[in-house]
């Protein structure tokens, strides 16, 4: 995917398998003990009519996947158009400084105590 460490949907993935496990753990040790499986939770239950639902994180996963090949190929093709490209001479940097002749340069501001004093003032004494 996206080279995380840890992908949000392999937790989910884990998570889901470790419930499934538990889940058929738990129907076997219920029919060694003879319980009747109508009375075991709805959600337990093999008999109940199970609906399959769409499982949105596939829907979502399965759209971050298709992102990460279309993002993958422009780089790709960025890649490969850079490649392509002519390169500089390793002087053009100095050329290109050369010939401007003003750099504008902001005026450092100076530091004022006495506004300081008054933000402090303000903060520390005002009836807000």
């Amino acid at each position: 995917m996206s080279g995380c460490a840890v992908c949000v949907y392999d937790l989910y993935g884990e998570s889901l398998e470790a419930y499934k496990n538990a889940v058929a753990d738990l129907r076997v040790k219920l029919t060694m003990v003879n319980i009747p499986e109508d009375q075991w939770p709805k959600n337990i239950q093999t008999s109940s009519p199970n609906t399959q639902v769409v499982n949105p994180a596939s829907v979502v996963q399965s759209a971050f996947e298709e992102m990460e090949r279309v993002l993958k190929d422009k780089r790709a093709t960025r890649e490969s158009e850079l490649v392509n490209q002519p390169q500089l001479p390793s002087n053009a940097h100095r050329s290109l400084t050369r010939n401007v002749s003003v750099v504008y340069r902001r005026p450092r501001a100076r530091f004022d105590w006495r506004e300081t004093w008054e933000g402090i003032k303000w903060l520390l004494f005002s009836n807000r």
